[in-house]
């Protein structure tokens, strides 16, 4: 059985791993500034939707 790294499409893990963070850390400092918050969140969405993608398409392979 292959290592779950070689099973991953490694530039989209990378890809949503960013995206996510950038939201975590936009999310963090809109909350305590007087940034909105909701393109944070949107980006927080969309790297949690990616890995999830990358997560299903290991399970079509």
């Amino acid at each position: 059985m292959p290592a779950f790294r070689h099973m991953v499409h490694q530039p989209m893990a990378w890809a949503a791993c960013a995206v996510y963070n950038a939201g975590v850390v936009g999310a963090a400092v809109a909350l305590v500034s007087a940034w909105p918050t909701g393109p944070f969140l949107a980006l927080l969405g969309a790297g949690a939707a990616l890995a999830a993608l990358n997560l299903f398409r290991t399970l079509l392979k």
